[in-house]
């Protein structure tokens, strides 16, 4: 389950369910990596700390995250995230 907040067109934040299945989180940092492997990506640490911790428990929880990038594409005029971000374009 999720829900977006939006100012216009542009998405400011996002609201979900966290996963809190450690083997579904590992599978899917996997898989993510193989992904970017295929793109020629930098291929990233898979968060392991995470990974135990979700394996010792943590309760049906959710969360939503502003996006200050995004707020700054506003306030700025900016078409494009890259335009207010400091890192590079390997993220996307």
């Amino acid at each position: 389950m999720s829900f977006e907040l939006f100012f216009g067109e542009l998405e400011l934040a996002n609201g979900f369910y966290e996963l809190t299945n450690a083997q579904e989180q590992l599978q899917r940092f996997q898989k993510d990596n193989e992904i970017r492997e295929q793109r020629k990506q930098k291929v990233m640490p898979i968060d392991m700390d995470l990974i135990d911790a979700l394996a010792v428990g943590l309760p049906n929880c959710s969360g939503v995250a502003i996006g200050i990038d995004r707020v700054l594409m506003l306030v700025l005029g900016a078409e494009h995230i890259r335009d207010v971000i400091g890192f590079g374009d390997e993220f996307f």
